[in-house]
Order: structure tokens, then sequence, then C-alpha cells
């Protein structure tokens, strides 16, 4: 069964891609492969890494408050978080030091990059870092800067004073008298126009940070360690170390995270205070135990990752990947899932951009696509369908025009964008066939700067038919974005979100206004409609793949009017392309906890944190089913036992095993659902047949089909009621 599941699976991702729903996306845009046990162990060194965000000063250019931690960063073996590290630069005559902007830190023959005499470094993107020189750094409170990483090396120190980024704006960065970071300054293109700033203040045992939009931030240390971390709109995050390394993270008082060591490797990780998983390092390969998924990683003598197998509870092999590498570089991923065989080849310039990329399911190519660059910048990508090219203004990253071209050279669709004098987009002219789109963009130009806009309109023209959609924005300091959506100028719906919630602080216009006008490319987000809440409960909602923010609003709208008008409180599961949606529907299946289902959990905490003896009324439609299923993977059984489950049409049939209630509404006129047929039959008592409404499409999916109208409105009257009799009692 498993296998027949599988080869449906490949089925309609093959027949999908034979329509050409997705050839004009970047596939490279996917997730990069990762070798990481449970994304935070290095399975060859056993070192433990961390990344936090602590806070990002959202704008055109976000100024993101980030550190990394390593268990195995300097050469005395003592873990160490590290901060803004790329602002110190080691050199003699021979090699440089320094970190990128992801805080790895490495070597480089000199000279290292484009650095010249004049110690300027460009970066791969195109950022300019140009570095002073300096004494060694007296680096205070736990070698927050990296000192440990430093503090070996001979040769002469450099601080970096400012960044040119791509796209014309400038990054200024100041030190006090002790040689520490006391300020980073961005501005715009012309060097005048503030976009966000940061200040460091440094006390005895703390580092105390304040920024732009008036929000302050604070690291406590103990003994040299960083042990709390007070920041807004997060929780706090505590850590707990043995001796020498990391031993506990507790976010919002609940242990999140434990480690083991044995000579100073991880041989023990334990998140959520549930999921244990062993680790035993032999020669050459590394044995990952986990009561429900274990997994052995093989690695060459050149200490790369050649092999991962997954094995179930019984010790059974379900899935290989396998890993070839032309020097460092990763050239070919294959996957053997059951009856899936996926392989992945890539071929890189000399500047490690992929110039090349083919990916095949079954021996069966799915894409060939070539990329062509220039100073970096990708100016072309074709395969046997389409071709695009891009043009940007010149001396920018800033994209001027994006032409899209079928095999003939026939122009599909042209996109034009203009900015204003500091650089931010403004305006953008979009023709496809017979349709035209005309946007206009008022960009906030007051601090903060949170890369949206104050006001976005759309003008579209199909056959001399014209329809004007905008939206209007309103901010608060602490976050809140709230929006109302006007089809020509009748108000349409109101909603909400907070920006600390998403996981791309790099948030800019554009990415804004796909959210709002078409298939979104920012991240998953929860919003609600700016309703009056429950007294005694949340209802919510998980939209499924391919499916703009506008209709995931519409559909969470529906609900409320079902609700008597009451709040919904929504998941934006974000949809990008047909393949990248089924990719991620892929990870969903093998229980991968993704961003989106962190979300959800994060929503079902809070609400439960607030309200304790409250129940929540989760629907959710199509692929949402599998965000809520291992969404719930991850609570405790207490939350679980508080969390109704209304799954419409849904792709994964969730068992009330794993809450309180669940109910699988399908209809018979609706194929997705079965393709789950282990779940149809493993959970028989959860699923609802239902006869199709006389009104329903012939395919019969459509969450706002007639046909689930009744059994979602009888769910939200049983539910409120049960909730208002709670309320009294």
């Amino acid at each position: 069964m498993r296998f027949l599941a599988k080869c449906i699976f490949s089925v309609i991702f093959l027949l999908g891609f034979n329509q050409g729903a997705f050839s004009s996306t970047l596939i490279s845009s996917l997730e990069e492969d990762n070798t990481l046990i449970e994304n935070c162990i290095d399975p060859i060194t056993g070192s433990y890494f961390d990344t936090e965000i602590d806070y990002a000063v959202l704008g055109c250019d976000s100024l993101v408050l980030k550190r990394y931690y390593s268990s195995n960063i300097s050469s005395e073996k003592i873990g160490s978080w590290y901060f803004f590290s790329k602002c110190f630069l080691v050199m003699d005559s021979k090699q440089a030091f320094t970190s990128d902007d992801n805080g790895a830190f490495f070597y480089e023959n000199h000279p290292y990059g484009l650095l010249n005499a004049n110690f300027e470094l460009t970066a791969k993107d195109g950022t300019v870092r140009y570095y002073a020189k300096t004494s060694k750094p007296k680096n205070s409170v736990g070698n927050f800067f990296a000192e440990n990483a430093f503090e070996e090396l001979p040769g002469q120190y450099y601080h970096l004073e400012r960044e040119k980024l791509p796209n014309g704006h400038f990054v200024y960065y100041s030190y006090d008298r002790f040689g520490r970071l006391a300020y980073i300054n961005i501005k715009d293109n012309t060097d005048r126009l503030q976009i966000s700033w940061a200040s460091f203040e440094y006390l005895e045992d703390q580092i105390c940070i304040k920024t732009s939009d008036d929000q302050k931030l604070r690291y406590k240390f103990k003994d040299g360690k960083l042990i709390k971390v007070e920041r807004p709109n997060k929780p706090n995050v505590q850590y707990e170390y043995s001796d020498l390394f990391l031993k506990a993270k507790i976010v919002a008082n609940k242990k999140e995270l434990e480690i083991e060591y044995d000579n100073d490797r991880v041989s023990v990780l334990k998140k959520d205070g549930e999921s244990q998983f062993i680790i035993t390092y032999k020669d050459f390969e590394t044995e990952v135990f986990n009561s429900k998924i274990s997994s052995v990683y093989f690695f060459n003598e050149f200490n790369q990752v050649v092999e991962i197998q997954r094995l179930g509870p019984n010790g059974e092999v379900f899935c290989i990947d396998k890993f070839s590498y032309d020097q460092n570089k990763l050239i070919s991923k294959t996957s053997q899932d059951g009856a899936l065989l996926a392989l992945k080849e890539r071929i890189y310039d000399t500047q490690g951009n992929v110039i090349k990329e083919k990916m095949s399911f079954n021996n069966q190519e799915c894409f060939l696509r070539s990329f062509e660059y220039r100073k970096n910048l990708l100016v072309r990508e074709k395969d046997s369908k389409e071709e695009i090219v891009y043009v940007y203004k010149p001396l920018t990253n800033l994209l001027e025009t994006k032409i899209l071209y079928d095999c003939q050279g026939k122009i599909l669709q042209s996109s034009y964008y203009e900015y204003n004098n500091q650089n931010i987009l403004v305006k953008i002219i979009s023709k496809e066939l017979k349709n035209t789109k005309v946007i206009f963009i008022k960009p906030k130009m007051s601090l903060p700067f949170c890369g949206l806009a104050e006001s976005v309109e759309e003008t579209s023209c199909h056959n001399n038919e014209f329809l004007t959609k905008r939206v209007q924005s309103k901010f608060d300091k602490s976050g809140w974005v709230y929006q109302d959506v006007f089809d020509n100028d009748n108000p349409k719906y109101s909603m909400k979100f907070n920006l600390e919630s998403s996981s791309d602080y790099q948030m800019g216009l554009s990415q804004m206004l796909q959210s709002v006008f078409g298939y979104t490319s920012i991240e998953s987000n929860i919003y609600d409609l700016c309703l009056p809440e429950l007294d005694n409960g949340m209802i919510g909602f998980s939209n499924g793949i391919r499916t703009s923010l506008e209709e995931a609003s519409h559909h969470a709208k529906i609900i409320s009017d079902l609700a008597n008008g009451f709040n919904v409180h929504y998941l934006y599961n974000a949809s990008y392309n047909f393949v990248i949606d089924l990719m991620k529907v892929y990870n969903d299946i093998r229980g991968k906890s993704s961003l989106h289902v962190q979300l959800l959990q994060q929503k079902w905490r809070k609400f439960f944190d607030a309200n304790p003896g409250c129940s929540i009324l989760e629907f959710c439609h199509s692929g949402g089913s599998f965000i809520v299923r291992n969404a719930l993977l991850g609570m405790t059984k207490e939350e679980r036992d508080k969390i109704v489950v209304v799954a419409i049409a849904p792709a994964l049939i969730v068992s009330s095993d794993l809450c309180k209630e669940a109910y699988n509404y399908v209809s018979t006129h609706d194929v997705v659902p079965f393709f789950d047929f282990v779940g149809m039959y493993n959970y028989a008592k959860d699923v609802y047949f239902l006869t199709p409404d006389q009104d329903a499409l012939l395919w019969d999916h459509d969450f706002e089909s007639p046909t689930y109208r009744d059994v979602i409105k009888g769910h939200i009257d049983s539910y409120i009621k049960e909730s208002d009799e709670a309320k009294i009692n």
C-alpha cells in the first residue's frame, strides 16, 4: 500500500509538470539539501549548532539581530555564541579570516574575495564591505562578538566600517573606545534617508540593544555565558550549560531542548521533552536512534555525507538519500522512498552559481533548466518550453524588466518595475496577452520602515473591462499591521497580522504585492479578520496548496459568516507554484516540522496559555490537513485533548487518536482524499462521506463547495453552544 501511494504521488507530480503549471519559477528556490541531524547536529563532528533571530527591524533593508551558537568554534573546543561576527576580520600576509552573513567562519587565501589595498571586500551577492585597521577588540560579557574565534589568530585586526548593499543602500558600523560594536545605521542610496538603526549599551553582565522602532532587547550573562535573552514580540529564552557546552534551551518556561555530550560530541538530543535522539559515532558512520524514525549517516574520507538511510520502528529501511560531490559542491542527490526514485543534479560555475539543474522521477526527466549570470545576478533561465530574461537597474540588484518567452521566441508575459529616488519600488506594469495590470505603491517612508506600503492599488484591464483593487495598511509600534481590502472602492474584507511572527525577515514590497494580488512568495504567517472574539474559545483555519492569501482570507471570512461574525484566526500556508507546493506536501507526508507547522503550534499554545480551560475548533482544507496532523504530533496530550479538527476534503485523514475529536468530510466526487487510502482504512471511524450538492462542481474539492456548507455550520453552532455552556458552568 505504501508503495502504491508513493507511485500515485509520483504520477500526480509528473502529470502536473507536463501541464506546464510551474515552468516559470526558479526551481533552485527549493529548499537546500540539509545533511544535519535534526537541522542542528553535524553527523561527522558531533558539533551542535543553533541559530536564533531575536528581532528584525523590518524595511526595504531589514536590520536583523541574529546570533549563532557552535559547540566547537575554537581550538579549545569551548562552545560560544557569536553576534555580528562579520564586523571583525583578521589578516596576515597569506590568509584572511572572517565570517559570512550566515555566521559561518572560514579561512581564505589572501587576497580574500576581491579584497584590495583599501581593504574592500566584495561578497558573492555584490555587497561591498569596507574595513579599517584596529587593535584587537576587547569584547566583554561572554565573548559575544566571537572573541573565541579570533583570539588564537596572529596578524592585523580590522573593523567593518560600512557596507554598500547591492541595491545601493548603505550600512554603517560604529564602535566604542574598547572596539565594541556600538551603533548600526542603515541609510538609503542618497546617504540621507535613515531606514533603521540599532544601538548597543554594555553593562557589567548585560548587553542592551535599542532599535529605531522603539524596541529593546536585553542579553544577560553569567560567568561569561549567555543565560537569558529578553526580546519584544517573542517569548524570552533562557540557556543552561555544562562546563563547556550548551545543554538546555528554555522558551516561555518550557524546556524546548536538552543536549548531552560524550567526548565533546552530542550523544543525546531531547526536543520538547518528548522526542529523544540517541547518537552513536563510528568510523565513517553515525547512527541516530529514535522510537519513530531512526537514521544512519555515512560519510567519506573528505568528511562529506554520502548517504542517509531512514529506518522505521522495526528497523526496516524505507528511504535512502545519496549525495555526490565535486570538491565541496553537491552535484547530485538521489532519493529512493518506496516506489519513488527522485534524482536532482546540478552544475556550477566558478563563482558557485547553479548554471544547470536537472530533476527526474522514476527515471523520467521532469525538467532540465539552465541559468546565466552577470556579476552573480541571474539574467537568463531557460528550459525546453520557456525562457525568462531579467534586466536590472545599473549598479544595483533591483529588477527593472522581466520578460517571459515561449520556445519560439514569442513574448508571453512582460513586467516592468519603477523605483523612487531611494531605490524603493513604486510602480509595476505587467502585460500578458490581452491582460494589463498597473500597480501603484505608496511606500511607508517614516521610521520604522517595515517592508510594506501604506497603500497599494492595482488596476487591471481585460478585454476593455477595468477592475481596481486596493489595499490600505496601518501600522502600530508592536508590529501589528491592519489592512483593509477594497474592490472598485467597495470594502471587501479586513485582516491583521504580526510582522514578527513571520520567518521571512527580508519581507519586501514585491513580496507583499504578491501575497495580496497573487500566489505569495512570502512565508507562512498567522492572520485574523479583526472581528469580535469568542468569549470562551477560538476558531481556526489552515489552507491547502495553490491558494493565495486573498483566497485563504475569503475562506476564513466564509467560516466567520457561518459563525455569526466571530473572529477566525487562520494560518496562511504560503503557496508558491505547483512544484514547490507539492514538494512541501511531500515533506509533510514524511512528518517534517516546517515553519507553517511551528506557527500553528504557536497559535494553539498562545491561546491555551491565556485560556487554559478552553478548547479550539480548527478547520483545515485539502493539504492543510498535513499541517494540522504534524502540528498535533508536536503538542502534549493535554493540549491535543482540547482541539477539535474538522477537515474539509482532506489530502490526509486526521485521526481522532491525535486530538479531542476529528471529522474528515469527503465528497464522493472528490478523488484527493482517496490517495490516503491507508488513512481511509485505518481511521474509517473518523471519515464521513457526503453526497455532492446539485450546485457543486464535477470535481467537488473546493472549500467553497455548497456540499460542505451545512457540516461546517453544524460544527460551528455546536462548538459555540458548548463554549457558552462551559462559560456558564
